[in-house]
């Protein structure tokens, strides 16, 4: 009896292995953000994309009036930043896209920076988007991306992308200056019924966004 006991069923230590699989995806993955009654306690979206490929950003704003959002990334072993100024579209929208980054690149940390008409600049704390190497290879582009720089960029950064980037100085630099928002004190858990559509809240203003296919809501104080 003891001996029959003391054996180890054969399905659980693939069972323990699921379980640790399936925790794990829902923690780093948006929609599987853990939060108190209240709303608090959230944690910044990680998002994930493969090598080689353009990494589209849409963004809807709401609340206040923009005159211009940046779009400022670096790949993880880097300490400054580049920006490209995100394009205006229809009903409060901006749009770019990150270039499409070589095999061997860990990963980008990327951040948004509104300008208002008053000109006060607001600046989201960095977020993380981890890069799946791309198993049929990474081409590199001969179509150079403009970007620009507000400090000495680091050779590290050109290198990680598959697109030659031409990096320009900033005609106007507002990174440094711009005041940086907390993360979001109210965040709803899901966004995939409505991954991209903006979220009005009650003072500040609020924003929608959307990376390379994943979109989830943010709202400023």
């Amino acid at each position: 009896m003891d001996l029959f006991l003391s054996r180890r069923p054969p399905w659980r230590p693939p069972l323990l292995v699921a379980a640790g699989l399936l925790l794990t995806l829902l923690a780093c993955t948006p929609g599987g953000e853990q939060t108190t009654a209240d709303g608090q306690g959230l944690r910044p979206p990680i998002q994930s994309a493969t090598a080689g490929e353009t990494i589209p950003v849409s963004v809807a704003v709401d609340g206040r009036v923009i005159s211009e959002v940046r779009l400022y990334f670096k790949p993880l072993e880097a300490a400054s930043y580049v920006y490209m100024t995100m394009t205006p579209g229809e009903e409060d929208s901006f749009a770019a896209a990150i270039p499409p980054c070589k095999n061997g690149s860990r990963g980008l940390d990327y951040l948004l920076l509104f300008r208002d008409d008053d000109g006060k600049s607001r600046k989201t704390k960095p977020f993380r988007l981890l890069l799946l190497n791309n198993p049929r290879g990474v081409k590199p582009s001969a179509e150079a991306v403009e970007v620009y720089g507000e400090e000495t960029v680091e050779p590290a950064v050109a290198m990680a992308f598959a697109a030659p980037l031409r990096i320009l100085p900033s005609p106007r630099p507002l990174l440094r200056e711009a005041e940086e928002e907390d993360y979001p004190s109210i965040l709803p858990t899901s966004t995939r019924t409505s991954p991209f559509a903006p979220w009005r809240g009650p003072g500040g203003f609020s924003f929608s966004i959307k990376v390379g296919g994943v979109g989830f809501f943010y709202r400023a104080h």
